[in-house]
């Protein structure tokens, strides 16, 4: 950073081979996590460049895809929706589903999904009020499940909650705070979320400047 590159490497040849640049230098523009969707193509972002840049334009941070097959890449013009006026629409995670759309949350803590038919994308909306939606995953059931809303409450401990997305229904349910009662500590940041289960997650937390961070085992219940 800031030399934002996109690669490949070959696993039989063990030989790297750069593809793009896709930063601009006023930014991070990489997502921290992209996806691949079900035909094999992969999904990042890219950054906005200009001529004499020193602030981002309205959509500084745009899609694009990666076609190995044809070694092909479609450069979209749009973005992931903004939670604010100020918000760049950064990308934390990413994640391809079970219908085939790929689920994003972004720095700013917004919702979204993408359909990589035509790179269109769909505004969820905010889960929470709080920044960095960076966990989501998938449990066989089809129930979408995401954490976000990072920081510190007065107690100093983490104030991430979880939440709910059924994609048939269109609906998203606040689940609460990952919190352990017991030990009286919750989660700062979520950065990654896994489904062992449909009724039991695993997340790993990073960024916590107070203690060392978790893995937190969540239980959903039946």
């Amino acid at each position: 950073y800031p030399g934002e590159y996109f690669f490949k490497f070959d696993l039989e040849t063990q030989q790297t081979k750069i593809l793009a640049y896709i930063g601009n230098g006023v930014m991070m523009c990489q997502p921290h996590y992209s996806a691949l969707d079900q035909q094999g193509k992969l999904w990042g972002t890219w950054g906005e460049t200009r001529a004499f840049e020193d602030i981002p334009g309205p959509s500084p941070i745009r899609i694009f895809s990666y076609d190995p097959d044809y070694n092909h890449f479609n450069w979209f013009n749009h973005g992931f929706p903004k939670v604010n006026n100020m918000d760049n629409a950064r990308v934390d995670t990413m994640l391809t589903a079970k219908d085939g759309l790929i689920y994003v949350g972004t720095v700013a803590g917004g919702f979204s999904r993408l359909n990589p038919r035509d790179g269109s994308v769909e505004n969820i909306g905010s889960p929470y009020k709080g920044e960095r939606l960076a966990g989501i995953t998938q449990t066989s059931n089809g129930l979408i499940y995401g954490a976000g809303n990072s920081g510190y409450g007065k107690d100093k401990e983490g104030k991430t909650r979880l939440f709910v997305f059924d994609p048939e229904k269109g609906n998203c349910e606040d689940l609460g705070p990952i919190f352990d009662r017991e030990l009286g500590k919750g989660a700062v940041k979520i950065h990654t979320l896994v489904a062992a289960s449909n009724t039991k997650l695993y997340a790993g937390e990073n960024d916590n400047i107070y203690r060392s961070s978790y893995l937190w085992e969540i239980n959903l219940g039946d």
